[in-house]
């Protein structure tokens, strides 16, 4: 079973409208979990930061 964590990334203003960001996370396993957070007027939403299909990042700007 997972475990979840509640943690900000960012403040939802740092995010334009309709627009998304990537965040890379530091994990004890040494690889790090890419996210990408897609703000949707006044909420956010957070995915895996990869493809499953292609098995690239979805996002097209720079990890932040």
């Amino acid at each position: 079973m997972e475990t979840h964590s509640e943690f900000a990334l960012c403040q939802l203003e740092e995010i334009p409208e309709g627009s998304a960001r990537g965040f890379a996370l530091e994990r004890s396993e040494g690889k790090p979990l890419r996210l990408i957070v897609v703000r949707l007027v006044d909420e956010a939403r957070v995915y895996e930061n990869r493809c499953q299909h292609r098995g690239t990042t979805l996002d097209l700007s720079l990890i932040h």
